[in-house]
């Protein structure tokens, strides 16, 4: 996954109002791969599976541009790169 344009969320201490969290699986309790709030923005990331666990929370109180972001997903190759980019 890769994160174009802008990024700008309500930033706040420890992104604890509006935030975009990554996870390396398919559940809330997977591995955490960021939080992510204000214009920090996100690095492009690569899960190690064919699942990324994406989530946006938003309290509505103040509202800023947003994001982007594009994926890719791609079948393994025989040179060993992981068989998952998203």
């Amino acid at each position: 996954m890769d994160f174009r344009d802008d990024f700008h969320i309500e930033e706040t201490e420890q992104c604890k109002y509006d935030f975009l969290e990554l996870r390396d699986g398919p559940f809330g309790y997977s591995p955490l791969l960021g939080r992510y709030c204000g214009r920090q923005h996100p690095p492009m990331m690569e899960s190690s599976s064919r699942f990324l666990w994406i989530r946006f929370q938003s309290d509505e109180s103040i509202e800023y541009k947003g994001f982007r972001a594009v994926y890719e997903f791609y079948q393994p190759d025989l040179e060993g790169r992981s068989p998952y980019l998203l």
